[in-house]
């Protein structure tokens, strides 16, 4: 068969596009602008195109589009009314190619990527053959197609999640995201009530520590792991029966079924703490639903693991400043780099991109909020990913700061702009650099000045 793909540079079709591939489908792609997932796509020989062009689906027996591609394409419009092939969405896709396989589903708000493939290591570590797909590449590639079962990321951003049934469901955490699909808090948990409700069975890990994510722990139960709070606190956590998390001698550790694992330094952010505990549980319920025994983790395990792009990826220096890179999109998400940030590096310059305006002008305060408690901030426009200009724009952010009595905050029309501001040298007394933002903020780097 025959697919393309509209929305190949993005990271969720760009995945499945690997998939189709490696399972003997002919596969062709494009997107409006070059990326680096089509760069990825082209050295393994897949036809990828810049633009949006009708002649694109010249043979195709099937079009799949991302969630980003709007019906009104002519590229979409000319496959069903003069192709007449289906027009999948990315979810519908993904959800027919994996009906048939065993898979286990990380979702939530934030950390869905990097538990993905802590997941799938740590399966590879049980000698356990797994596939995986995800929204971050790692090693170059965001897909790995080997056997079973499948360690999925599941995206709530368009409801696609909801169109897969998972045999391991983990929420990492749950509050208010994608304001454009989700109208309220309430709609939120509504929706993944019912989601809950028709996986059916009680093979769940879900974070707790968020209102939402709370009550759905308080709802259907399972497994869980530290909070933020906790983690802190440093004291013993239940995570269910035969599931206990302990700090002890600078350690953190889950004792599961009388084995015991290291998952990290009371040192670490916390954000990587819960991370590593929640693909642990997910690795976990897999070999139990294997009847095989449970092995130990120990700290080496942690330390030797390839990093993930765009997760506080180191990117090299400048002016011996680090460069720091991280896809940081909403509040909760910019505050845990900031934490880590602050434990590593201490004086740090981060330069914030909002990106969409319906999140922006949603979470406007928090943003505010947060960024308050960084060393020094360079704030650029928002990426509007498509979405029409919102209530506020990047610059009231700016300006709430500097009214608010931060000196060190500062504003840029773009990111060439950031880019002299930084080579005048005023904020070389930063011992790193750290963009953060879904949008195109890591540009930033490749035009510092040399």
């Amino acid at each position: 068969m025959r697919i393309h793909f509209m929305g190949a540079g993005g990271s969720g079709v760009s995945g499945l596009m690997l998939i189709a591939k490696a399972l003997g489908h002919t596969v062709s792609g494009c997107d409006a602008r070059r990326t680096s997932y089509l760069d990825m796509l082209a050295k393994r020989r897949i036809t990828v195109m810049t633009g949006h062009d009708p002649a694109h689906l010249d043979h195709a027996d099937v079009l799949v589009r991302s969630s980003a591609v709007c019906e009104t394409e002519p590229e979409v419009v000319a496959a069903k009314q003069v192709c007449r092939i289906p027009v999948l969405t990315r979810g519908e896709f993904l959800a027919e190619l994996l009906s048939p396989s065993t898979v286990i589903g990380i979702a939530g708000a934030h950390g869905k990527t990097s538990t993905t493939w802590l997941t799938w290591q740590l399966l590879k570590q049980f000698r356990v053959d797994a596939s995986l797909y995800t929204g971050g590449k790692s090693g170059g590639v965001n897909a790995v197609t080997a056997g079973e079962p499948w360690v999925v990321e599941l995206d709530e951003s368009d409801g696609s999640i909801f169109r897969l049934r998972p045999k391991v469901l983990v929420i990492t955490n749950l509050e208010h995201e994608h304001v454009d699909h989700y109208a309220t808090d309430a709609d939120m948990l509504r929706r993944f009530r019912e989601y809950l409700t028709l996986v059916g069975h009680r093979r769940f890990v879900i974070g707790r520590g968020y209102p939402l994510s709370d009550r759905l722990f308080e709802d259907f139960g399972g497994l869980t792991f530290p909070t933020r709070a906790e983690v802190a606190a440093k004291k013993p956590v239940l995570g269910g029966r035969d599931c206990k998390f302990t700090c002890e001698t600078g350690r953190w550790a889950l004792e599961f079924h009388g084995v015991k694992s290291d998952i990290g330094s009371a040192n670490d952010p916390a954000y990587l703490i819960q991370n590593r505990a929640a693909a642990l549980l997910a690795a976990y319920t897999h070999i139990r639903e294997l009847h095989q025994e449970f092995e130990p983790v120990d700290a080496g395990f942690w330390m030797n693991l390839p990093s993930v792009e765009r997760r506080f990826e180191k990117k090299g220096a400048w002016r011996d400043i680090i460069l720091i890179d991280d896809y940081a999109h909403h509040p909760s998400e910019v505050q845990a780099v900031m934490d880590r940030a602050t434990a590593q590096y201490g004086r740090y310059l981060l330069v914030f991109q909002p990106h969409r305006h319906t999140r922006f002008d949603r979470f406007f305060a928090e943003f505010a909020k947060v960024l308050k408690g960084a060393p020094a901030v360079i704030i650029l426009p928002v990426f509007a990913a498509g979405e029409a200009k919102g209530v506020k724009d990047a610059r009231d952010l700016y300006d709430l700061l500097k009214k608010g009595g931060m000196n060190t905050a500062y504003y840029c029309e773009n990111v060439g702009e950031a880019a002299v501001f930084l080579s005048s040298g005023a904020l070389d007394w930063a011992r790193a650099v750290i963009t953060a933002g879904a949008g195109d903020v890591n540009d930033l780097f490749g035009l510092l000045e040399k």
